[in-house]
């Protein structure tokens, strides 16, 4: 029903401190994807860190394990997940969505893989080329709330903040409505939906 895979990468030319540009680089592949799709939502977001949303719907997300050898990034093995032609869902997914829900259509899953991996493979070559300063832009511009008020869980505490952006290590950089600035690792903040 869905496309469910993992992606080996070799990102060799990449300094392992910039590693979070290949996040940026793979997410902004999805979502060129699914900017091609015949009647999908123009409100297509990346929620930090990991997942793929349109509107308030999570329609698909990704997960990176990195092997680094020194200061280089020696491989890098993305697994990707895209709802596709699902549209029943269990309870425990809170706002799931799937291009079959947003479209009303059905896909071809061996079609499907080959546009989102000739995506993948455009961003990826703006990744060698050293177009870091288009991926870091695009990536700010597709994230979810950014700057906009809203509620996140820090530390099991409810907070009111807006999303500035994300650092060169991937960590969410929020303003909240307090003054006080937040750098936060993954495990750190919750988004509230």
């Amino acid at each position: 029903m869905n496309l469910t895979f993992s992606l080996l990468l070799r990102p060799d030319f990449l300094d392992a401190s910039a590693q979070f540009l290949l996040n940026q680089c793979i997410a902004l592949g999805v979502i060129d994807y699914l900017q091609k799709q015949e009647g999908i939502s123009p409100q297509l977001w990346l929620k930090w860190p990991n997942d793929f949303y349109v509107g308030r719907n999570k329609i698909g997300g990704m997960i990176f394990n990195n092997a680094v050898v020194g200061q280089t990034l020696r491989h890098c093995i993305a697994g990707i997940g895209i709802n596709i032609n699902q549209t029943i869902f269990s309870d425990y997914c809170p706002n799931p969505s799937s291009l079959a829900k947003e479209t009303g259509r059905s896909y071809n899953l061996l079609s499907e893989l080959e546009s989102l991996l000739a995506c993948l493979n455009t961003r990826y070559a703006a990744l060698k080329m050293g177009h870091l300063k288009q991926i870091r832009q695009d990536y700010l511009d597709l994230l979810f709330l950014k700057g906009i008020v809203a509620a996140y869980k820090y530390h099991d505490i409810v907070i009111s903040a807006t999303i500035l952006g994300v650092d060169e290590f991937g960590r969410l950089l929020l303003l909240q409505t307090t003054g006080e600035h937040l750098c936060c690792d993954m495990k750190e903040i919750q988004y509230i939906l």
